[in-house]
């Protein structure tokens, strides 16, 4: 796989170091998501209320990860699924990462990071920076938010690491007070698969409005630049 994607031309490799194996996620549960799916009277009447979607769906077939596509075993969606689970399961500690740096010769970036010292530990293996996330908090529920652990990274890090943030952003609120609190940069996930599904332009709209509401923010915390938020209410 990373042959691959220095083949199609990816400049960063990132990392994921969070998902030792899989959970069991409550609202997943009560939701009845499942892979394979399960198509009881319930996910019927979902699907009917959803008609642009259902009938997009049936034009283009059920998504699959198409980087992974090639490996999955010949069978149903249920072998990929016990296949994913499989590939998954392992911590990737110093041992794992620095194969994975010594096989990819551009910036990489190591996701998943919650404590000051697995970031230091990560960036003295040859990484170029972390990501602070606790995966959406959806792998464990007890582990801290990336707002409460990102001043103490930033500062065993120190200003010239690369910090990116993730997890729970759904504003351009959030997104000044991660930046606000040590971040150089966030990421986005969730929302904008939310907007992609509802609208093609639905990601471009989703973009405008969180720069408004960024821009808002820092209007009216007095703050003229990205950097300027550093010094704001939320850095303590």
């Amino acid at each position: 796989m990373i042959a691959r994607a220095r083949a199609a031309g990816y400049r960063v490799l990132v990392v994921t170091v969070d998902i030792p194996g899989p959970t069991r996620r409550r609202r997943d549960i009560q939701s009845g998501l499942s892979v394979p799916p399960r198509f009881g009277a319930r996910a019927v009447m979902q699907i009917l209320s959803c008609p642009r979607w259902a009938l997009g769906m049936a034009r283009r077939g059920v998504p699959v990860f198409e980087n992974l596509a090639p490996y999955f075993p010949k069978g149903s969606l249920a072998d990929a699924a016990d296949f994913l689970g499989q590939m998954m399961v392992g911590h990737i500690g110093p041992a794992r990462l620095s194969r994975i740096r010594a096989a990819w010769q551009g910036p990489l970036i190591v996701k998943g990071v919650l404590h000051p010292d697995e970031a230091a530990e990560a960036l003295a293996l040859g990484a170029d920076g972390v990501v602070i996330s606790n995966h959406g908090g959806r792998q464990l529920d007890a582990a801290p938010a990336a707002p409460e652990m990102l001043p103490a990274v930033r500062d065993r890090l120190g200003d010239g690491a690369l910090v990116l943030a993730d997890g729970g952003v759904r504003s351009g609120l959030d997104v000044a007070r991660m930046i606000a609190r040590g971040a150089d940069a966030v990421l986005i996930g969730r929302p904008f698969l939310h907007a992609a599904a509802a609208h093609p332009k639905g990601p471009a709209h989703l973009a405008a409005v969180l720069r408004a509401e960024l821009e808002t923010t820092m209007i009216q915390l007095g703050a003229k630049r990205l950097a300027d938020l550093r010094g704001t209410i939320w850095r303590g």
